[in-house]
């Protein structure tokens, strides 16, 4: 629109209808966000359509008017972008409150403008690569090749132990056989997990995640069906508690995934033909106009607090730090079960073990916690991958697979 000298006709009747959906969008933002008595929308609550008194003349100037103020309002002034005009003879209203821009926006476009907001107020930065629909095509068909594969294949490894250790004897007090209780009870756990607030504390929240993988092997009752009285990879006990933390892993890796894909769809751009469906809804009808723009104006502040939460837009994330994230998730939770369970050894008849649960289980939520800390995913998947690879060669130290 801004390349076009002057807007065309269905340019020029969307500007005289869209004072017609001013009323509703103004009355519907002030139910939603809640207004003063004076009829102004309260800060803080949509930044993107607050602050200063918008210029009519934007609206004009975006829809590709020359000289707004002398061609269509009537009105001469020396600054005619920023004066505070009133364009009545247009309009039939001054445009002192915050409505949608008529023309349909992309949804996955970095210069998505809300009408009569000031440009310091918009919420999405210029320039976005990701505006073209190929390329975030290309982009989340390149994450779905790498990283879910890259997770099967880590998976696929650490199915090792269990094909050359000794595997446990099928539990005569358990009608399910090995290795059903340990999968299921894992993924139960983990799910558990995952029902805390998102304002739970991040020390709390690694003393349940910690919690609930640790009384995992005591519900499995792994040390009353082991052979030996110290932790060894000979045990078949080993080999339960291995599958247990391959559960809890392989439960991460369903929800970071999942929800990864939910982050990408924040950033999907509409293409042309449903902007067009959208646009000829709009011009038929002036209430979906108001119902798209809540629409769009939910997609924008999750993004924006998405990447508030993370210090960067999720989707410019280089792909290998979502490789390292699910395999540093595998190795922090297999040596997470291994430590933990080792412990456990302490309370046999005649304990040989120098790890004792009072100080293995504060070290793994203080770990845990560390890996959680920081807020750039960068940062955050080093410290976890660096985390992981540590108390996974721990685990096997204590369980004696590294002699």
């Amino acid at each position: 629109m801004l390349g076009q000298v002057g807007p065309s006709l269905s340019d020029r009747g969307r500007l005289r209808s869209s004072h017609e959906t001013c009323n509703q969008t103004r009355t519907a933002l002030l139910d939603f966000g809640g207004g003063g008595n004076d009829g102004t929308i309260p800060s803080g609550r949509f930044p993107a359509l607050l602050g200063e008194r918008t210029e009519c003349t934007e609206r004009y100037i975006r829809h590709g008017f020359e000289n707004p103020t002398t061609q269509e309002c009537g009105h001469r002034s020396e600054d005619p972008v920023r004066d505070d005009i009133n364009c009545a003879p247009l309009m039939d209203a001054p445009c002192d409150f915050p409505t949608m821009q008529d023309e349909v926006p992309n949804y996955g476009s970095a210069s998505v403008t809300l009408e009569c907001v000031p440009e310091h107020h918009i919420l999405i930065t210029e320039g976005n690569e990701f505006d073209d629909p190929a390329h975030y095509s290309r982009h989340v068909r390149l994450y779905t090749l790498l990283v879910p594969v890259a997770t099967l294949c880590a998976f696929a490894l650490s199915l090792i132990p269990l094909l050359v250790l000794p595997l446990p004897k099928n539990n005569q007090h358990s009608e399910l056989p090995f290795p059903v209780p340990e999968i299921l009870i894992s993924v139960a756990l983990c799910s558990v997990s995952y029902h805390l607030p998102e304002s739970t504390d991040i020390l709390f929240w690694a003393t349940v995640r910690s919690g609930l993988i640790f009384i995992a092997p005591t519900l499995l009752g792994v040390l009353h069906q082991a052979d030996y009285a110290i932790p060894t990879i000979r045990d078949p006990a080993f080999v339960r508690v291995w599958v247990v933390g391959l559960a809890w892993a392989a439960t991460d890796a369903f929800v970071g995934i999942r929800s990864a894909y939910r982050s990408f769809s924040l950033y999907s751009p509409l293409e042309e033909r449903e902007q067009e469906e959208l646009l000829s809804r709009q011009e038929e009808d002036g209430s979906s106009s108001v119902s798209t723009s809540f629409s769009l104006l939910s997609h924008l502040r999750a993004r924006a607090e998405l990447e508030e939460a993370i210090g960067e837009p999720f989707i410019e994330i280089p792909l290998f730090v979502f490789v390292l994230q699910r395999v540093g998730s595998l190795l922090f939770s297999l040596g997470t079960a291994l430590f933990l369970t080792a412990s456990l050894y302490s309370y046999a008849p005649h304990p040989t073990s120098v790890l004792v649960w009072w100080w293995t289980f504060p070290l793994v939520i203080v770990l845990q916690a560390a890996a959680q800390g920081f807020q750039r995913p960068h940062v955050k998947v080093y410290v976890g991958m660096v985390i992981g690879l540590g108390i996974f060669f721990a685990g096997l130290g204590v369980w004696g697979a590294l002699e």
